[in-house]
């Protein structure tokens, strides 16, 4: 998908609140209701929504959750995904733009949102990746 779908996002942000809907049945429902952001293929917008299907696909596809394949298959056991809260001693992350002074990421996305958020890796298990 490259970020060339044209699928729309399936969430929204205001205020840093996070609304998604409820469930992955939700999501394909809601987004069969929207219109293409433009023709595949003919620009280039990052939305999460292109990993959420990516990841829904593969655990179709193998039968195994998402997690699974993160952790056995990539051979990443180091790495944790499905963090409601950022675990303690790690880096946080920051909102960009956010003017002179960093203000800490707060985004509480859905437990089925594995596949785009909520991954927490070390730099070990960063570097086994690369080598996949």
């Amino acid at each position: 998908m490259n970020h060339t779908s044209g699928i729309p996002e399936y969430f929204s942000v205001t205020n840093q609140q996070v609304s998604a809907p409820q469930n992955f049945e939700h999501v394909i429902k809601a987004l069969g209701d929207k219109e293409r952001v433009f023709e595949f293929n003919t620009q280039v917008q990052y939305t999460q929504i292109n990993y959420l299907l990516i990841g829904a696909l593969l655990e179709s596809v193998t039968g195994q959750p998402y997690e699974s394949l993160v952790q056995e298959r990539l051979m990443m056991s180091n790495t944790f995904l499905k963090a409601v809260q950022v675990p303690r001693d790690v880096v946080p992350s920051y909102l960009p733009n956010s003017g002179d002074k960093l203000k800490p990421n707060q985004y509480v996305f859905p437990s089925y949102s594995t596949a785009h958020t909520g991954v927490y890796s070390t730099a070990y298990d960063l570097n086994l990746f690369y080598q996949v």
